[in-house]
């Protein structure tokens, strides 16, 4: 697959600089690509992180985290948690909304409140892939768009994280060196980090886990949480019920049918 828009995401010493309002993030392994997500922007530059090409059946949560443990250890996706066979987008909204959708596929249960996109400077969200070699590669050609290809020089392809900040004018013009994503009108600025990780997970397939819209109160830190591929889906389907459309279950074993959307 080859792309005149294709530009490689550089680690380290280099600034690279994107001015798009959609971006695919592509892995390169062995010539071959696996689609990692796509971000992009809404009119009122509301941010839109679509989640990538990978096997359906996932887990979307609402968690929180004691603000004094810190780094997040565990997130158990069975608090709050829905089951859903979409590949869904997280948008984090101007005015702080941030929620899971896809339109006509999906409700959008899964949301909360954070602070709003003009207050923040710095993490926003952030990505893990694990197993990446078994992500399915992306048959469709992207002639007309921009992509940040990810090549690792020595051509391990373990897990990695994908972290986005926002950045402000200052900051963003004394940087020598980084990722940076600009919305179309300049005003908001995106940096994303890079990093290989060992262990994210112990699992024998593909998983992806998002963590993000993260709101900071007096005692705890609370965010939106996803992760595929699950295991047990049906038996979560069961326990913790659906976001989809019309394969709704009510949790412990109780089936339903909402008449409109949440």
């Amino acid at each position: 697959m080859t792309n005149s828009n294709m530009y490689q995401l550089n680690t380290i010493f280099k600034k690279k600089i994107w001015k798009s309002k959609n971006l695919y993030f592509l892995l390169n392994a062995n010539k071959s690509f696996k689609r990692l997500g796509k971000l992009f922007f809404l009119k009122d530059n509301s941010i839109c992180f679509s989640f990538p090409q990978i096997f359906p059946g996932g887990i979307l949560s609402e968690y929180s985290l004691n603000k004094t443990t810190g780094k997040i250890q565990k997130i158990d996706f069975k608090k709050q948690g829905k089951v859903t066979k979409e590949i869904v987008k997280f948008t984090y909204h101007t005015d702080g909304r941030v929620h899971f959708s896809l339109d006509g596929k999906i409700y959008t249960q899964i949301r909360m409140q954070a602070p709003p996109l003009q207050n923040q400077n710095g993490h926003i969200f952030t990505c893990y892939y694990s197993n990446l070699l078994m992500y399915p590669n992306i048959t469709r050609r992207y002639p007309d768009a921009k992509i940040a290809g990810i090549l690792f020089d020595d051509l391990k392809y373990s897990d990695i994280e994908l972290s986005f900040h926002l950045c402000n004018a200052t900051d963003f013009n004394n940087s020598n060196n980084g990722n940076f994503i600009l919305s179309p009108d300049k005003n908001m600025i995106i940096k994303v980090d890079v990093e290989k990780k060992d262990n994210i997970s112990n699992a024998t397939k593909p998983v992806f886990i998002f963590v993000g819209g993260f709101n900071i109160e007096q005692t705890q830190i609370r965010f939106l949480s996803a992760m595929y591929s699950s295991s047990n889906y049906d038996e979560l389907l069961k326990l913790l019920g659906s976001v989809d459309i019309g394969k709704e279950l009510g949790g412990k074993g109780t089936y339903y049918i909402r008449k409109s959307r949440a």
